[in-house]
């Protein structure tokens, strides 16, 4: 553990009591037997407040986008004539890369407001790897959202449905992209932590930011290409049962990196 000296600090949030309340029932989750103190129900605070309870009051136009989309097709159709369906799906897929991707932005923009109140921090020796923060049952929701998807949308184009392969391969592309990113951007932040116990708590959340990463958002695709671009029966149950696949495998390797945190406390 080594000591990095950050910029002088600025005015710091004010943390009551629903705060130390809702750090308490945090720390028991992640089976850390500790009181919380003020920098960690104050971080705490921090992230949930920049990632959900504020979008909408900071971002109304945002928000009001992302309400119309599920009518925009339909309005589209309507008004624009005859467009083909891809053009009304892109929509749709695009939506849930770009909410993963602000969300992960206001978590770093979050993160560098508590970098500002420490005049010290410290950090760990080693810099830490993805595969630090994910279970195998992770690396396989991952394998089979993007090698599935990949090979599906090879085996489209072959039997000519070459505008849902473009599309679920574009798709695939993109969610490799966002996850790359995402994850990358969580693993190089430094940490915020100011003794054993904070670091602790920073590896937990970074832990907690790695497997939000690498979420299969991608595989959200699997549902709307084959409905709207192609009859084969077949493709589509193989895309759903993907789908359902990676995101079990996802869920169930949620569930063993709790169980395995509360075994061996000080593991991120």
């Amino acid at each position: 553990m080594t000591s990095v000296f950050g910029p002088p600090p600025t005015a710091a949030p004010v943390v009551g009591e629903f705060q130390f309340a809702f750090a308490r029932t945090w720390l028991f989750k992640q089976g850390i037997h500790a009181e919380p103190t003020w920098f960690i129900a104050m971080r705490l605070a921090g992230r949930g407040h920049a990632r959900y309870q504020a979008f909408t009051a900071r971002h109304p136009v945002a928000s009001t986008l992302l309400a119309f989309v599920p009518m925009l097709p339909g309005f589209l159709a309507t008004f624009g004539g005859r467009i083909p369906g891809a053009w009304l799906l892109l929509p749709f897929c695009l939506v849930p890369f770009a909410v993963s991707a602000w969300f992960n932005h206001e978590e770093a923009v979050g993160e560098r407001r508590v970098a500002t109140i420490l005049p010290r921090r410290v950090a760990r020796p080693v810099a830490p790897k993805w595969t630090d923060f994910v279970t195998g049952w992770h690396a396989c929701a991952l394998v089979l959202t993007y090698f599935g998807g990949f090979g599906m949308a090879a085996g489209l184009i072959v039997l000519g449905e070459v505008l849902a392969g473009s599309l679920l391969a574009g798709g695939m592309l993109l969610g490799v992209g966002v996850t790359t990113w995402q994850t990358r951007r969580v693993l190089n932040r430094p940490a915020l932590a100011v003794d054993a116990l904070t670091l602790l708590v920073d590896d937990r959340l970074r832990a907690e930011d790695v497997r939000g990463a690498v979420f299969p958002v991608a595989a959200i695709v699997f549902f709307l290409v084959p409905v709207s671009l192609t009859d084969l029966v077949a493709v589509q149950l193989t895309l759903f049962g993907l789908c359902v696949a990676s995101f079990v495998c996802w869920g169930v390797g949620g569930r063993r990196a709790k169980a395995t945190r509360k075994r061996r406390v000080g593991a991120p």
